[in-house]
């Protein structure tokens, strides 16, 4: 095993290095993209496992991103994202290779209207990385990207602000674009076999409105989202196949609220969402209707430090125990969607904890995530060191170790576990 990371870590740097080389003596280049607003990366990296549950180890991705930001004599702006990845340039002709366009799209002004309109990405809430409001904007879970941001997918909307006197803003979406979460999940669950292809909705249109303030040291939001459930549930492909499951994406409504403020020493935020699914049935085996909310705050401790602690609170309608179906193939269904949601209890209870620190001069910084589910038991640590080389290069060096029974959430994604690195070069 040591040899195997060794030479894949020595691949790393000499492919690093030769891209360095390779960009040094580009300066034109580079005084031209700016001139028209186009910012790239080259990223390489190496993971000790995939992130979506398989027995794939060791692998040296790379990608290229590009990104562009260009502002028209009229007042309009572009704004366009992308990236194009090799899952492993060690074995270029085998591995999968994928490209997103994350964003594109135009923004101006009409009036005191602000408009976008385009393929982007729209993050809610303001609690510390578990948004129960974020809806708008999907996440591929099994990227094997450093930065949580970068997991984020885009959707086709058309976005119009309008301010409500001089506190508050209202925003109205309308999202033709269906694009849903990609979560970690084994080809093979017990007697169960996951197909490859889900069945997208029929019906793509969906609709937002928030109102957005902020008053007297205090920013809140107020919002609705009547769209489709991003994550999905899982069901029998038909009555003749009833072990092969397939994914399918429920209507849902969903009102929301999150608030933040400043007591002394102390940022405090609170997010909470109801989320119902109005075309359930009684019977049905997917998720149910549930309140979702979080609690917590950070603080400075000294210069360099900073900690943030979270209270998760999940409380499941009309919950009824999984015990309840004899039939074992329903129960198993039930189950593995129960599992994925949260809903494998009444009340789901739990916490999060961020440890941050940073070298005065900003090059060095590490930190220290933790999520634990007080019900499950189970729950993910992840740790990132970031080193900035210089303005341009960026190394970093990160492990993800989830835990619990294999019947948990984060239990069932142990094959994820391992380390990962990345240097990046550019943005």
């Amino acid at each position: 095993m040591r040899q195997v990371v060794s030479t894949t870590g020595l691949t790393l740097l000499l492919l690093l290095g030769a891209a360095a080389q390779a960009m040094e003596p580009l300066p034109g280049w580079q005084t031209a993209s700016e001139a028209i607003g186009l910012s790239q990366s080259l990223r390489f990296g190496y993971w000790r496992s995939t992130r979506s549950v398989d027995d794939q180890i060791n692998l040296l991705p790379a990608s290229l991103w590009l990104r562009e930001r260009y502002s028209f004599d009229s007042g309009m702006t572009l704004h366009a994202e992308g990236w194009l990845q090799s899952k492993d340039v060690a074995h270029p002709w085998q591995a999968e290779s994928r490209g997103e366009l994350r964003e594109a799209y135009l923004r101006d002004t009409l009036g005191d209207f602000d408009i976008r309109f385009g393929r982007q990405i729209v993050a809610w809430g303001r609690a510390d990385r578990i948004n129960p409001t974020d809806n708008l904007s999907a996440r591929d879970l099994t990227r094997m990207f450093v930065e949580d941001d970068d997991l984020k997918r885009g959707s086709t909307l058309l976005r119009l602000a309008h301010p409500l006197g001089e506190t508050a803003e209202l925003q109205l979406y309308w999202i033709p674009e269906f694009r849903p979460e990609v979560h970690p999940l084994a080809e093979r669950i017990g007697p169960f076999s996951i197909a490859g292809d889900d069945r997208r909705p029929t019906d793509n249109s969906q609709h937002a409105i928030k109102i957005d303030g902020s008053r007297d040291g205090l920013d809140w939001s107020l919002s609705w989202f009547n769209g489709h459930n991003p994550s999905g549930d899982l069901r029998a492909l038909d009555a003749a196949r009833p072990l092969i499951l397939v994914r399918e994406y429920a209507r849902q409504q969903t009102f929301g609220a999150d608030a933040a403020t400043v007591v002394g020493n102390f940022n405090l935020r609170a997010e909470a969402a109801y989320t119902d699914f109005p075309d359930r049935d009684a019977g049905d085996l997917s998720k149910r209707p549930f309140l979702f909310a979080v609690f917590g705050g950070d603080r400075n401790l000294g210069e360099q430090f900073n900690l943030n602690l979270q209270y998760l609170l999940r409380r499941v309608s009309d919950f009824e125990p999984l015990e309840r179906l004899a039939n074992p193939i329903e129960r198993g269904i039930a189950t593995i969607n129960a599992v994925e949601a949260g809903q494998r209890d009444r009340y789901q209870r739990g916490a999060t904890l961020r440890l941050a620190w940073s070298s005065s001069d900003q090059r060095w910084r590490a930190e220290l995530f933790a999520l634990q589910d007080f019900g499950q038991h189970d729950g993910i640590v992840r740790t990132l060191i970031r080193h900035d080389l210089s303005d341009d290069l960026r190394l970093s060096l990160g492990h993800e170790w989830n835990h619990g029974e294999s019947d948990t959430l984060f239990g069932s994604l142990h094959d994820n576990n391992g380390l990962f690195m990345e240097l990046r070069l550019g943005y």
